[in-house]
């Protein structure tokens, strides 16, 4: 088995085996990111800001952190107001309009209330348990951040008419991607099949741009070892339990039913079958 690596390891190491894709992410990183810290030193030193609430058509209010919104604030995220959640469908569903970066808030959001419920019955368990259920270890605030930013993350990888794009994409550097994707599922145990949408948001998520921005001393995350947060975070992209105390937030973001899947099922069915049905019925 390959020795598992620290994040400032394991950037060298994609760097020399993965050269062309590492570069190109890294460029892109450094063109998409520079807002972002530009949008970090523009905040109080001295203060945290209130957080932002968004108001979302499935989900009703979505909140964000200073910290977060310093992040969607940039090209990182808002290009993905271009991105179709579902490709070329509304050529059949007209409504089908929406973006991924409304998912994307909308993921952040399904997540953090799926920790509020695991953390309901962790602390059922515990109160009224029988004497055979186990001490359920509860998450904290630095698991629940590192959830809601890999959230945040988790589609920056997208190209245009999202998945739809993908061979085009992996069929560029083919050698890469395939050695990557060995990479990472050696380096995060439990990770499953790697998307190239996904190889590419871990790739984001490790170069050194956004090392920049998790260091930060504007990103106040109440994260302790800023600089092995893109583990953390690429972790949880890939459903790995690295880095995780209460190994049951595995699957949050990828698992078999996580964060992802609760949000598009209901915001798909939303903008496509349930508009349809409003309009047919008049």
């Amino acid at each position: 088995m390959a020795p598992i690596m620290d994040a400032k390891t394991l950037r060298s190491h994609l760097a020399e085996e993965i050269p062309n894709l590492w570069a190109a992410c890294d460029a892109i990183g450094s063109e998409w990111t520079a807002q972002v810290i530009a949008n970090l030193e523009s905040l109080s030193s001295e203060r945290t800001a209130f957080p932002k609430t968004f108001t979302d058509p499935v989900l009703g209010p979505v909140e964000l952190f200073e910290w977060e919104v310093a992040v969607v604030d940039s090209p990182l995220l808002q290009r993905l107001r271009g991105v179709r959640q579902l490709g070329m469908a509304h050529a059949v569903y007209t409504g089908a309009t929406h973006d991924r970066l409304s998912h994307t808030l909308g993921v952040v959001e399904v997540a953090d209330r799926m920790i509020n419920a695991l953390l309901k019955n962790a602390g059922y368990h515990k109160e009224y348990g029988s004497d055979r259920d186990p001490d359920v270890p509860l998450p904290d605030d630095e698991d629940r951040h590192t959830i809601r930013l890999a959230g945040l993350f988790h589609d920056i990888g997208h190209g245009p008419f999202s998945h739809a794009s993908e061979p085009l994409i992996d069929r560029a550097q083919a050698d890469e991607f395939a050695r990557l994707r060995t990479i990472l599922q050696q380096q995060f145990v439990g990770a499953g099949t790697v998307k190239t949408s996904e190889a590419v948001a871990v790739l984001l998520v490790l170069s050194e741009p956004l090392r920049k921005i998790f260091v930060h001393p504007q990103f106040r995350a109440p994260i302790k070892h800023r600089e092995e947060l893109p583990i953390g975070i690429t972790a949880r992209l890939l459903g790995s339990w690295r880095n995780l105390r209460p190994g049951y937030l595995a699957g949050l973001i990828s698992g078999p039913i996580d964060a992802d899947k609760l949000d598009y099922m209901a915001r798909d069915s939303y903008f496509t079958v349930c508009q349809s049905d409003w309009m047919s019925s008049g």
